[in-house]
């Protein structure tokens, strides 16, 4: 994994767009969009967790960063996943039986 692209990123990148809704000003940010590389706008140092890293680990993660979605990579840096806070939400909430 090299990279991720965050709704944060995203909005960044409209940020820079026109407000006015003219045809023109449409052509033009659909243009910019599809002339943007993925290796331009994503973000490069990613925090990543491992498969074995306990969903304590994972809970600071998204408290202490603000993060909504959490990459899990081998120690290849392979993707092997994706913890999001939805995911924790489900966990948290889940009924006792099925944690066993």
């Amino acid at each position: 994994m090299v990279g991720i692209i965050s709704k944060a990123d995203y909005l960044k990148i409209l940020h820079g767009f026109t407000l006015f809704k003219t045809e023109k000003s449409e052509d033009y940010n659909r243009a910019i969009l599809r002339s943007l590389l993925v290796g331009e706008v994503m973000t490069k140092q990613v925090a990543a967790l491992y498969p074995e890293d306990t969903v304590d680990i994972a809970a600071g993660y998204f408290r202490e960063n603000l993060f909504h979605a959490i990459p899990v990579v081998d120690h290849q840096k392979k993707l092997v996943g994706i913890v999001t806070t939805f995911d924790m939400l489900n966990f948290a909430f889940m009924e006792p039986a099925r944690l066993s």
